[in-house]
């Protein structure tokens, strides 16, 4: 099953970095054929190649968030500094 954001964003990728080469439909390169090896080659490097699921990103940016956060432990979770006030 295809991620249809996923596939978006790779498709985009893809076209900017055809035009990143000046690769239009009537370039030299694109009526000769040699065109796909100089894509392959700037996909690999870009990384559009490489497609994530949605559920890969959403592990990705919970792992940066408690990487980010540091190591916390039970305390963490409470507020500091924030006492209650007794009517």
């Amino acid at each position: 099953m295809l991620d249809e954001q996923v596939e978006k964003g790779r498709c985009i990728a893809r076209i900017k970095n055809a035009y990143t080469l000046h690769l239009q439909g009537d370039a030299p390169e694109v009526l000769d054929g040699t065109a796909a090896d100089k894509l392959r080659k700037l996909h690999e490097e870009s990384g559009a190649l490489k497609s994530k699921s949605s559920g890969e990103v959403k592990e990705e940016k919970g792992r940066a968030k408690r990487e980010r956060d540091g190591d916390q432990s039970i305390d963490g979770f409470f507020q500091k500094g924030k006492k209650s006030k007794k009517a």
